[in-house]
């Protein structure tokens, strides 16, 4: 199905929930939303140590770029791809590896 034509509805409850290029959006979404809430939750985050502003405000915006690089990644028809699944996973998990890597 060509999503480029639909709502943004009809891509969030289609390929975002039953592809697993979709399963990584989700779950990115998920562990950036608490990396970011811990660090501005914590004045000493427990999971991310030393994050600087710069850092944690990535964090915040950090899911909405993962999920324009799937748009980018999969239109038109968003089908399920373990290769497009493999690039937005290294992807989707870089910043979150580099920012826990400072840390140490």
């Amino acid at each position: 199905m060509d999503y480029t034509r639909k709502s943004i509805l009809a891509l969030l409850r289609g390929p975002l929930l039953y592809t697993p290029q979709g399963w990584v959006v989700l779950t990115t979404a998920l562990i950036s939303c608490l990396l970011f809430a811990d660090a501005r939750l914590h004045s000493e985050p427990l999971v991310i140590h030393q994050l600087s502003d710069r850092g944690a405000a990535l964090l915040g915006i950090w899911p909405v770029l993962v999920f324009l690089f799937y748009v980018h990644l999969c239109m038109p028809h968003f089908r399920r791809s373990w290769r497009q699944t493999m690039l937005l996973l290294l992807s989707a998990l870089s910043l979150p590896v580099v920012e826990l890597l400072k840390g140490f």
